[in-house]
This record gives C-alpha cells, structure tokens and sequence, in this order.
C-alpha cells in the first residue's frame, strides 16, 4: 500500500506537471492554471478517498465472513460439548 501510495503522488506531480504545460500553451493566466490544478488535486484526492472507502468496505465484508464462520463454529462447538457432557457425565441416571 505504501508503494501503491507514493506512486500516487508520483502521478499527481506528473499531472500538475502536465496541466501547467498544457494550460501555458493554451495561454491561460497563472490565476486560471492555480485554479484548474486546484481542482485537479480534490478530483484526484476524492478518488483516492473513494478507492480507500472501497478497500475498507472489502475488509469489514471479509471480517463479517469470517466472524459469521466462527461464531457458527463456536455454537456448534457448545452444543457438542453440552451433549457430551450431558452424556457422559451422571445426567442421563448412569453410574450410582
């Protein structure tokens, strides 16, 4: 995530880089190219937001798996250790 991370940086810089030549050759004023790479950074800043609520989303959806899993496991697992109780021990009138 982290290499993930600084290559988005990377493409950031190399797309402010590409506005301002861009914008310089189109012959917009220096007001016009701060605002245009202004609201280029929130775009690309509210995609990142975006893709990190999606990975957050797919790990709770994979803890919420896992924990139904093992809670229906360790259920199981309680009813099977109350009925070998309840049969091996003195419940069902065995040893006097």
């Amino acid at each position: 995530r982290l290499v993930a991370l600084a290559g988005m940086r990377f493409d950031l810089r190399r797309l402010v880089r590409s506005l301002r030549t861009e914008g310089a050759a189109a012959g917009l004023d220096d007001e016009q190219l701060h605002a245009t790479v202004g609201l280029a950074r929130r775009a690309y800043r509210s995609a990142i937001v975006v893709a990190h609520f999606e990975d957050l989303r797919a790990l709770l959806a994979t803890w919420r798996w896992l924990h139904r899993w093992v809670a229906a496991l360790m259920v199981l697992l309680l009813v099977v250790h109350v009925v070998y109780a309840l049969v091996y021990g003195d419940y069902f009138g065995g040893a006097a």
